[in-house]
């Protein structure tokens, strides 16, 4: 019981780690972009999807990083050789594909065009970068060895 015990703690360390740069504010917003984008898209078929669904989907993402797999279909696979089961219990694929087809970070409508001297070739990408960066510097502590 004892290392169970441990290893739910260091589980949840790491959770409230990733927590800090990933946190309720974050979701929102790539929940909005996201939802905003597949409007414009006018994807076939689409349910707004919410925060617990994106937390869901990036857990998803973790466990498929941690299980190599041919195709993301087989994570999902009926062949018990293939399908993980602890992913393909969190959402059905057809969810899962959804959302990756509408997953977006920031507004296409509002990119800064090439040769726009606000051009940002991380545009799709930046309000992620600079909360992630905020949160490096806010969670960095000061030592010796940096001076």
């Amino acid at each position: 019981m004892l290392f169970l015990n441990n290893h739910f703690h260091h589980w949840m360390d790491q959770l409230i780690f990733f927590a800090k740069f990933f946190d309720t504010h974050t979701y929102e917003w790539i929940m909005e972009q996201t939802n905003l984008y597949a409007k414009q898209k006018k994807i076939r078929h689409w349910q707004d999807v919410t925060i617990d669904e994106l937390r869901a989907f990036i857990a998803i993402l973790t466990g498929m990083g941690l299980h190599d797999e041919p195709a993301t279909e087989m994570f999902w696979s009926s062949d018990m050789l293939f399908r993980v089961q602890p992913i393909a219990d969190i959402m059905p694929v057809k969810r899962y594909k959804k959302i990756r087809q509408a997953l977006h970070i920031n507004d296409n409508s509002k990119a800064p065009k090439q040769g726009d001297k606000y051009f940002n070739k991380l545009y799709k990408i930046r309000p992620i970068v600079e909360k992630v960066n905020m949160e490096f510097m806010q969670q960095c502590a000061s030592s010796t060895s940096q001076e």
